[in-house]
């Protein structure tokens, strides 16, 4: 798999059938999801083409170890596990509508076929998050947040860090879902009057 984000225009024609699913792309037509993820998608892409000239520099290995233990005490890790779970329904749901055949069926074959590599690139994204957060602090900053994740609330912060970043995954689909079907409704004469077509 040479990147996780090219499946997914393959799989968006059957991605509204993750409206049944708890919170997932809530209150958004198929077609409607369809723009959206595409959308995203393609802005996720160009993301790195645009930033390419201002690359900020290299992490030293001091650096990187350290930013390494912070990201992991801010739990990313769990948050990554939580995304490819995610991911995974996503997979799941959208090859059995395009393939016309039992969530249940596809599953087993998803696990074996396309969640190896998916899983194998997590350590990859943990990086990035880690030179993130190497490049926006300094070392006695990142000290800082270190000994702040050992108190009892930045422990608890951790304990909570994937739960929330869930609920805030749901509210942001249902935000975008909502939002998009709305401003498409109120304002397709306005955007008819300007040769915009609105399907």
């Amino acid at each position: 798999m040479s990147s996780l984000f090219s499946v997914i225009p393959g799989l968006v024609p059957g991605i509204h059938t993750t409206r049944r699913l708890d919170g997932l792309i809530r209150g958004s037509s198929p077609r409607v999801t369809k723009k959206i993820l595409l959308a995203l998608v393609a802005s996720v892409a160009l993301a790195p083409m645009a930033h390419a000239d201002t690359a900020p520099p290299a992490l030293t290995t001091d650096q990187m170890q350290l930013a390494m233990q912070v990201v992991q005490a801010i739990g990313i890790q769990q948050v990554a596990d939580s995304a490819v779970d995610g991911l995974k329904i996503v997979l799941v749901q959208s090859l059995a509508a395009n393939s016309k055949q039992t969530p249940e069926k596809v599953e087993p074959i998803v696990d074996a076929v396309l969640m190896p590599d998916i899983r194998a690139s997590e350590p990859q994204f943990v990086a990035t998050v880690a030179t993130l957060y190497g490049q926006a602090f300094t070392v006695p900053e990142m000290q800082q947040i270190l000994a702040f994740y050992q108190t009892p609330v930045g422990q608890k912060l951790q304990g909570i860090t994937p739960a929330l970043t869930h609920q805030m995954v749901e509210a942001g689909h249902a935000w975008i879902g909502q939002i998009g079907e709305q401003v498409l409704r109120l304002d397709a004469d306005k955007l008819t009057a300007q040769g915009l077509k609105v399907d």
